[in-house]
């Protein structure tokens, strides 16, 4: 791949330069990925340039517009896009009649898995509720799956919670992990480039965000034949599961709601 950075310093000038080194290039289309204001910048810069612009999101509107972003600043960078892509077709709602004609939606892929997990775990020494995300409690509420996960413990004593990732709020995660007192059976595996091995070990996955856009986690552990918990509020997911058919969704953001989930998984 061509890597070519660039970083936004000054005002005007810098568009007008940059505009002149992507024409230089000639490419089909730029794709701009970005969930903030830097779809601003991409609209502007492409604008005349006769290349065609895609606006892409990769998550949910109402996150976009309230946490990453705003609704106005959303809505001008569409306008000046050729394509806006959106992830699910329920996004399509959030967008103005007069942009419509121009949304695709394209859904995350996943890859087939190379292997099948066993959730009754009858082979296993210990059964696992795997949690993998990003580490980063704002957003994926690792602490609260913990918390749920502490709830059942001592009832589901032939269970451990195996946490997959990393990212800026390891060690506070590991602290509280440590308040609980389970010892190992809340495990930290780190960063993992294999985690078709850990979907394929484990007998159940909880998704515990608060927000996603269509979480590629919660596909690739369903692929894998893991029955999965997470809740009904977390944008995306409601879109995935149907409660009771293919998973399980709690009522309520609560390590409370969410344990009366995995505790019927885990039960079963």
């Amino acid at each position: 791949a061509d890597l070519q950075f660039y970083s936004f310093t000054d005002k005007n000038k810098k568009i007008q330069k940059l505009r002149k080194r992507i024409q230089a290039i000639n490419p089909d289309v730029c794709v701009c990925l970005f969930p903030d204001g830097r779809h601003i910048v991409w609209a502007v810069t492409l604008m005349g340039s006769g290349i065609p612009f895609v606006y892409s999101e990769h998550h949910c509107p109402d996150t976009i517009e309230h946490c990453f972003w705003t609704r106005a600043g959303r809505l001008a960078a569409m306008s000046g896009a050729d394509i806006i892509q959106l992830l699910l077709p329920s996004y399509v709602q959030s967008i103005p009649d007069f942009l419509r004609s121009r949304v695709r939606v394209v859904q995350n892929p996943i890859t087939a898995p190379a292997c099948i997990a066993d959730p009754l775990g009858e082979k296993a020494p210990r059964k696992v509720m795997l949690w993998l995300a990003r580490l980063h409690e704002e957003l994926k509420q690792c602490r609260l799956a913990m918390d749920a996960f502490f709830l059942l413990a001592q009832k589901h004593s032939d269970w451990d919670m195996h946490i997959v990732g990393d990212g800026p709020d390891r060690g506070m995660l590991k602290k509280h992990a440590d308040t609980l007192k389970l010892g190992t059976r809340i495990k930290f595996l780190g960063h993992s480039d294999l985690v078709d091995k850990h979907y394929s070990t484990a007998q159940a996955y909880c998704l515990s965000s608060r927000t996603e856009g269509l979480p590629m986690s919660l596909l690739e552990a369903m692929s894998h034949g893991l029955p999965c918990v997470a809740f009904v509020d977390c944008d995306g997911v409601s879109d995935i599961i149907s409660h009771g058919e293919n998973g399980l969704l709690a009522k309520d953001m609560t390590a409370e709601a969410l344990a009366q989930e995995m505790d019927e998984l885990m039960g079963n």
